[in-house]
């Protein structure tokens, strides 16, 4: 009868063999792994070793089984958490020195936040549209709306001191992640655009990582079942601790347990 290897010689992929075929390897393939482990396991001496073969069943039984997921709560969620998004970009522009910046200020940029907290300069591409006509080929004629680029920069106050050993490798720029902006928030005359920022933050994760995140990874794994799976890895990490990814699901925020939905 033909083996799977010959299927795969012939270009043909694991999906797209007989099951009864690629379920013949797979025990056999089984069965080896077994008498290796057998073979091995009375020259090792470490307890742990036997651990490792019981842990592997169990994580795999885990990454089946999933978690199951209230995903009509966790898109009210995103929706609120989107709405407040919006609130916390509108109230963060109030401190910039300008009405018209707030039309190209980035809330996401670390060198925006830094020139708005730290001062510095920022400079931007500004595309002035012309019409231009085609002169020449297939489009001859042809007029079509084009830009001409030029640098404009922007200049803004200082708000605070930057904290000590807050510089960056590009210079005249400063850190603005969470221990940085926790050490100038006692400041009076940022305490209210720190507590945005931090806020904001928490709420970015919360979106792009988990509530949009996690709809994104179903979809590219074709989890149809409405369940989360993921990956647990045992020879991952260097120090010997168990990791998990796609999505890791050891590192859910509090704020996600309350879409989680029990089966037992």
């Amino acid at each position: 009868s033909t083996t799977v290897k010959e299927y795969w010689d012939l270009g043909i992929d694991t999906p797209d063999i007989p099951y009864d075929v690629v379920q013949t390897y797979l025990v056999s393939d089984l069965e080896r792994t077994d008498e290796l482990y057998q073979t091995l396991l009375p020259r090792c001496s470490n307890p742990l070793y036997g651990l490792h073969m019981q842990d592997l069943r169990v994580l795999g039984e885990m990454e089946h089984n999933g978690l199951s997921i209230d995903w009509a709560s966790m898109g009210a969620a995103q929706t609120q958490a989107e709405a407040e998004l919006k609130e916390l970009d509108a109230s963060i522009k109030q401190f910039l020195p300008s009405d018209t910046m707030a039309e190209w200020f980035n809330v996401s940029s670390g060198d925006h936040l830094s020139a708005l907290l730290y001062g510095g300069t920022i400079t931007r591409q500004v595309g002035t549209p012309y019409q231009r006509t085609f002169k020449s080929g297939p489009r001859t004629g042809e007029s079509v709306t084009a830009y001409r680029w030029e640098s404009c920069s922007h200049t803004f106050p200082r708000l605070v001191e930057p904290p000590e050993g807050s510089e960056l490798k590009k210079d005249g720029f400063f850190s603005t992640d969470e221990s940085t902006l926790l050490a100038i928030s006692e400041n009076k005359a940022v305490h209210g655009l720190v507590t945005s920022l931090l806020r904001r933050s928490v709420l970015e994760k919360l979106v792009g990582t988990y509530y949009a995140g996690l709809v994104k990874i179903c979809a590219k794994y074709n989890w149809t079942d409405g369940l989360i799976h993921g990956v647990f890895n045992q020879c991952r990490v260097i120090t010997g601790r168990l990791s998990s990814e796609k999505p890791n699901r050891q590192n859910f925020p509090p704020e996600l347990n309350q879409f989680i939905v029990s089966r037992f």
